[in-house]
């Protein structure tokens, strides 16, 4: 196949889902893709967590999704709907549901912002200063 750029910047977001202890993390990745072909480019796990803060027989699969658009820019909207489009196809496909309580463990034990059913988008972040001398 031919390899497909794009001059436009992907955007990616964290997400955890907590799903019954044997829902394979392969179902919670298609279930994911299966949310929108053309715009997820890539899903990866980067967590998966069973104990405090998750309740009995569940676990939290944490992921990484990027968005590639490829005709323009995406907008904060298009980001938001996207986000809700995954949300709404793990839960269909997989029972998995993002709950605070997984989020807030999840945050504190990888250092990550993880998207929530509260608030799609996490905070902008701050410019890296470079190191240097100053002029």
């Amino acid at each position: 196949p031919l390899l497909k750029l794009s001059a436009f910047q992907p955007v990616a977001r964290d997400f955890a889902f907590v799903v019954d202890r044997n829902t394979e993390a392969a179902a919670l990745i298609r279930a994911t893709q299966d949310a929108d072909k053309n715009l997820i480019d890539r899903v990866e796990i980067f967590d998966i967590y069973e104990g405090k803060g998750v309740e009995d027989g569940k676990k939290s699969i944490a992921i990484n999704v990027v968005f590639q658009p490829y005709e323009h820019t995406l907008t904060d909207a298009e980001i938001e709907s996207l986000c809700k489009k995954i949300i709404d196809s793990v839960a269909a496909k997989t029972g998995g549901k993002i709950a605070k309580r997984a989020r807030l463990e999840l945050e504190a034990t990888t250092g990550r912002k993880v998207v929530t059913g509260e608030n799609y988008l996490p905070p902008p972040r701050a410019p890296k200063q470079l190191k240097g001398r100053k002029r």
